[in-house]
């Protein structure tokens, strides 16, 4: 009966810490695969370190506001360049930049916690327009044309 060879296990290990740079806090394992928030989604996923990625893309944009309840909350208008950030309705996106931490739509359910299971997030019903690193997720809305008024 044979063994695995340590230097085997060891080199598997070096790969895939390479494979997970830079994301190294979020990386669960390589069977999880790009949506590691399918196995888990707890503070271990989330510790903030997307935030710069997503200041640089609000920025690269041009958005002037965006509706997102962090998982971390710090001083993101000041520290990262945050545009103004709103309050994220649970139940419908706002026009414009949405985002969402994974670790507060799993888990905290956008502020519902556990008081309403029996709605449904949006979040999780329309995919995303792109991902931030592990943790975020990003969604675009066109702001609807206003109606002509009636005559």
């Amino acid at each position: 009966m044979g063994c695995l060879d340590p230097r085997l296990l060891l080199v598997w290990h070096g790969a895939t810490s390479a494979f997970s740079h830079p994301d190294y806090i979020p990386y669960v394992n390589l069977l999880a695969g790009s949506e590691p928030e399918q196995i888990l989604a707890d503070s271990d996923l989330d510790w903030g370190q997307d935030m710069k990625r997503l200041a640089q893309r609000l920025h690269e944009v041009g958005a002037r506001q965006v509706t997102f309840n962090p998982f971390i909350v710090a001083y993101l208008e000041a520290e990262h360049g945050f545009p103004p950030i709103q309050p994220m309705d649970p139940e419908s996106p706002s026009p414009g930049w949405n985002a969402a931490s994974i670790t507060e739509m799993k888990v905290g359910r956008l502020g519902l916690e556990d008081e309403h299971p029996e709605i449904k997030l949006w979040t999780e019903q329309i995919k995303p327009t792109e991902r931030l690193g592990n943790t975020t997720l990003l969604w675009y809305f066109p702001p609807q044309m206003r109606a002509a008024p009636r005559r």
